[in-house]
């Protein structure tokens, strides 16, 4: 008599990477949705480009949530996310750093709190596809020459 042993597999689990990326501030990396998340509160770190924790997920992120609570976007934070599209901003943050969003390649508009006082050089440096910068009215604000390329059109 022969025996039949069934094995069940199940669905592989999408990766989720995580860990720390300023002193009270967190981020995540679902590969389901290629979303990083970036919680928690205050400044995230500065980083080189090739140095930032989530590197390896690079070039997988099409969406970044910055949740509220963060009050700055550390620089090349996102530095050379080719294929990010999306990012959500919250009214938090109030500086952007530099290179922070440089070489995002794919991003095509993004939107600028009243919160934010402060966007540093080139910290959106290369961003081919960006069309639309929409500025919202609140603090005033110190914006580097060289944030952006001249090809996005700014709204106000």
């Amino acid at each position: 008599m022969m025996s039949l042993t069934v094995v069940s597999f199940a669905a592989e689990e999408p990766l989720v990477a995580s860990g720390l990326c300023g002193d009270n501030a967190f981020w995540s990396f679902d590969e389901k949705t290629n979303t990083l998340t970036i919680s928690g509160e205050g400044a995230m770190a500065d980083y080189e480009s090739t140095e930032t924790p989530w590197r390896k997920y690079c070039l997988s992120i099409k969406t970044a949530i910055i949740g509220n609570g963060i009050t700055r976007i550390g620089g090349s934070a996102f530095e050379c996310c080719e294929n990010l599209v999306d990012v959500t901003i919250p009214d938090s943050v109030e500086c952007i750093g530099i290179y922070a969003f440089a070489a995002c390649y794919a991003l095509p508009e993004v939107t600028i709190p009243g919160n934010v006082s402060q966007i540093e050089s080139y910290a959106f440096i290369g961003c081919s596809s960006l069309k639309k910068v929409y500025i919202i009215n609140g603090a005033e604000k110190y914006i580097s020459t060289q944030a952006f390329d001249t090809r996005a059109d700014t709204l106000d």
